[in-house]
């Protein structure tokens, strides 16, 4: 059984990943773009902000001006 912290994240990580799976379109680019560094999100990786609700609202912040195109 995870703890409602566990369950959080799990959850941000799963909602993160399927947005990014949209917008990128592409399993494999998906997979790289969480766990690479990325100078939009302060040097850190997507998947290293998903454990507060700011850093997954940065990282949601930052796949919507990847979608639409706009310069981070």
């Amino acid at each position: 059984m995870l703890s409602s912290t566990e369950q959080d994240r799990l959850y941000r990580a799963y909602r993160v990943w399927k947005r990014t799976l949209e917008v990128l379109d592409d399993e494999d680019s998906t997979r790289r773009w969480i766990v690479r560094i990325n100078r939009s999100l302060g040097g850190e990786a997507p998947l290293a902000l998903l454990d507060t609700e700011v850093g997954y609202e940065l990282v949601l912040d930052t796949l919507g001006r990847i979608e639409y195109g706009v310069v981070a």
